[in-house]
């Protein structure tokens, strides 16, 4: 993938703030593995 392709799905993934959608479903579940609910910081 190409550095223009990467930062066009970062881009085009990013619905709310500066985090990418995907990141900020990672950090949802892991947050929800490691203390049972979401602090909401994501």
């Amino acid at each position: 993938m190409s550095m223009d392709e990467a930062r066009r799905l970062v881009a085009d993934t990013t619905l709310h703030g500066n985090v990418p959608e995907p990141l900020r479903l990672a950090h949802l579940v892991a947050g929800g593995i490691t203390d049972g609910s979401s602090r909401g910081r994501a």
